[in-house]
């Protein structure tokens, strides 16, 4: 039987602080679940390979949106981190925030503890800005916050344009989050800076933190009224742990609610035991699962006639179609398509064309000069 003092659901920005705030008491036995499995690979680590780690299901729950009215009835992408890390892991590394009026208006609504004044000392402590210290930023902490290098980009002419159209110029988003600035990011020496990476790595070294990887947790126990245990999968089998103090589910904001609707906690009219007689009803709540807010991303896609390009059927212009003399002329500097870059100990490197598929499905087409990552 697996008994420990507290029950982590969800290695992600959330549930890494907290392992690592937790074990810092020897005495406590902490178990952390994740979904996912290890952070391994390099492009998790560089910052400027963001867009390609969560192309693809590796590190990603690939959720998507219903058909969106607005966007031509189109699914947008829901990028979730599933691994190690969460979402902090898979991210752009922006660091922002937020306003400070949300955290008051939490407040306000009931949320003790969560206005901005409340929340500030937790902030610095957990960064090292390279603003140094001030009323609004800390330093010291496991979080690396450096600036991102504008040199030779067109930041200049962005913030002019900016102050033409009436834009304030702030010089920093803690301190004034309304106006026109560069952003912050998650990044320390070269390498992302990442919840797994500044907390959980470090506390791993600790004897009182066990985590699970590639442990999906299908339900929380209830007895009388109160959380005891989780029941997760791990390689195919069942398995149960048990907490003597709390479960914690962390899991974002998509996958903790599943998680409590699955065990029977929510508004009984959603909860999935009105239609399979595998759930019970153990606790009605009103207050889970509604009125979920989220950023989606979207795009455009920019028509096109069709022609014989593989992509005109699609909406969507890879390099090939964007710029084809460019395309053409390294077709004629290659007798034959490329060979995949064989790098010892790692996955290969074959070109791949993503003019079928905008959301990296990896369709195969020699001679594009598209090149994305994928497994052999």
């Amino acid at each position: 039987m697996q008994n420990y003092d507290y029950i982590i659901v969800g290695a992600g920005s959330a549930g890494c602080v907290l392992a690592n705030r937790i074990t810092a008491d020897p005495n406590l036995r902490v178990l952390v679940l994740e979904a996912g499995g290890r952070d391994l690979h390099p492009y998790v680590h560089m910052p400027m390979t963001w867009r390609t780690i969560w192309q693809g299901p590796l590190y990603n729950w690939m959720y998507k949106t219903e058909p969106e009215a607005y966007l031509d009835n189109r699914k947008v992408a829901l990028p979730r981190g599933k691994v190690l890390g969460g979402s902090s892991t898979i991210n752009g590394l922006l660091y922002i925030r937020g306003n400070p009026r949300d955290y008051d208006t939490w407040r306000q609504m009931g949320n003790y503890g969560w206005s901005y004044d409340e929340v500030l000392p937790y902030f610095k402590r957990s960064e090292n800005n390279w603003r140094g210290e001030s009323k609004v930023h800390g330093v010291g902490g496991p979080l690396q916050v450096t600036p991102v290098d504008v040199t030779h980009y067109s930041y200049e002419p962005m913030m002019r344009a900016a102050v033409n159209a009436g834009i304030p110029v702030t010089d920093d988003f803690a301190a004034d989050p309304e106006g026109f600035n560069r952003l912050d990011v998650t990044v320390g020496d070269g390498r992302r800076s990442s919840a797994a990476r500044a907390y959980l790595h470090p506390a791993m070294k600790r004897p009182n933190l066990y985590v699970m990887m590639n442990a999906l947790t299908q339900r929380v126990i209830v007895e009388k009224g109160r959380a005891i245990g989780v029941e997760y999968v791990q390689d195919g089998e069942r398995f149960s742990a048990w907490a003597r103090r709390e479960v914690i589910l962390s899991g974002g904001s998509y996958n903790s609610p599943q998680l409590l609707l699955l065990s029977g906690i929510g508004p009984a009219t959603r909860s999935p035991s009105t239609e399979s007689s595998r759930f019970t009803i153990c606790r009605a709540s009103a207050r889970i699962s509604p009125n979920i807010r989220s950023s989606a991303c979207s795009s455009r896609p920019r028509p096109r006639t069709p022609s014989s390009n593989s992509c005109a059927s699609t909406g969507w212009r890879c390099s090939s179609c964007v710029m084809p003399s460019r395309a053409a002329a390294r077709s004629a500097t290659r007798s034959s398509p490329p060979t995949p870059l064989s790098v010892p100990g790692r996955s290969s490197i074959r070109p791949i064309c993503n003019c079928s598929s905008p959301r990296g499905a990896y369709p195969r087409a020699s001679g594009c000069p598209a090149f994305v990552r994928r497994k052999p």
